[in-house]
């Protein structure tokens, strides 16, 4: 999650008589705890985007040119081996809503998948022959 250095964000909606919808009031308060979802929604008040960092609302502040950064971003994850991409993206989001013994097995099932993978292969022989892995996605 970006956001330019002049973002504000906020959950005003209860200016308006209503709650956030659409899950704001869920997906906020996993993110950032209870205490500071409180605070946005009661109040309405809008945060910038470096208090969203700190908060962990966000990820990243950009300075200049906010599309361009997260091409870049896009870009660097694109070179990373797919497997293990998407056996971390399974893992966390997954096991985020199970039980700390179901995630260690999930996790464990993935650990082992990439294990196995050409890619893993390649990524330790790159590493010691201290270049740049070419993985191929499998």
């Amino acid at each position: 999650r970006f956001a330019h250095e002049k973002t504000l964000l906020g959950q005003p909606e209860i200016k308006l008589g209503v709650i956030p919808g659409y899950g704001g009031t869920q997906r906020l308060s996993r993110l950032i705890g209870a205490s500071r979802a409180l605070d946005l929604c009661l109040s309405g008040r809008f945060i910038d985007a470096t208090t969203a960092l700190s908060w962990g609302l966000v990820n990243r502040v950009v300075a200049d040119d906010l599309e361009t950064e997260a091409i870049n971003y896009l870009k660097q994850l694109n070179q990373m081996p797919s497997v293990a991409t998407s056996s971390i993206i399974e893992s966390i989001l997954l096991g985020s809503n199970m039980t700390l013994s179901q995630g260690l097995e999930l996790e464990a099932l993935h650990f082992a998948k990439t294990c196995a993978s050409q890619d893993k292969q390649e990524g330790v022989q790159a590493f010691l022959e201290k270049r740049k892995p070419q993985f191929k996605g499998c």
